[in-house]
């Protein structure tokens, strides 16, 4: 279950940036969100290495390299 949910919500957030690419591919907290920016590091417990958050914003540049494709249901 956690897969399929985590996708789902990986392409509501991408369906999001696509709006405005611009402006919303690294915006990351609205002002006043809690102390956190772009260059933090997703730690993964030693499985692979450490990575900004900053590089995993663009699923089109790597190391994601994926594009979601377009349906009706997320075009509008």
């Amino acid at each position: 279950m956690f897969f399929p949910h985590h996708a789902r919500i990986d392409q509501v957030w991408w369906s999001w940036q696509m709006k405005d690419p611009g402006h919303r591919t690294y915006e990351y907290l609205p002002a006043g969100g809690f102390q956190a920016n772009l260059d933090d590091e997703l730690d993964y417990l030693g499985l692979v290495p450490k990575i900004k958050v900053r590089e995993v914003m663009d699923t089109l540049k790597p190391p994601l390299c994926y594009r979601f494709r377009l349906s009706s249901s997320t075009s509008s």
